[in-house]
């Protein structure tokens, strides 16, 4: 299981990441930050990474923006949906959701698989304007 964590520092613009118990600047995690600035990395904000890879291999984390082509019993107009990935806590089970920002059926859970149908274009932090423009 890979534990690791991405944070938005909007001051900075830019992410910050935890994995195996040090702070890094970088998403390869190859360059950590010193102890004096770990505080850029807030834990209020934390995204966690999701082991599911999308179609060009790349690991999604919560508040990414996806593309998901699934298909809704044939009807054409939900062919596609562009969702936000987003953790949910229901009752005793916690779980990774897709949140459908292109149509009216909200959730966008049925007859995908992660591997094929998904497929990572940005996330709510540094690519705004794709909510946007698929929201119309």
């Amino acid at each position: 299981m890979i534990n690791k964590y991405r944070s938005w520092n909007a001051e900075c613009k830019q992410f910050f990441y935890f994995l195996d118990g040090l702070y890094y600047d970088d998403e390869k995690c190859i360059q950590y930050v010193l102890p004096t600035e770990q505080y850029r990395f807030s834990w209020k904000n934390a995204e966690q990474l999701i082991e599911l890879n999308d179609i060009n291999g790349k690991y999604p984390y919560k508040g990414d923006i996806v593309r998901v082509d699934a298909g809704y019993g044939g009807d054409n107009r939900y062919d596609e949906a562009i969702a936000i990935v987003e953790f949910v806590i229901d009752f005793d089970e916690a779980y990774y959701n897709l949140n459908n920002i292109l149509c009216e059926y909200g959730s966008v859970m049925q007859d995908f698989t992660w591997k094929n149908d998904v497929e990572i274009i940005g996330n709510i932090h540094t690519d705004p304007e794709l909510l946007i423009v698929y929201s119309k």
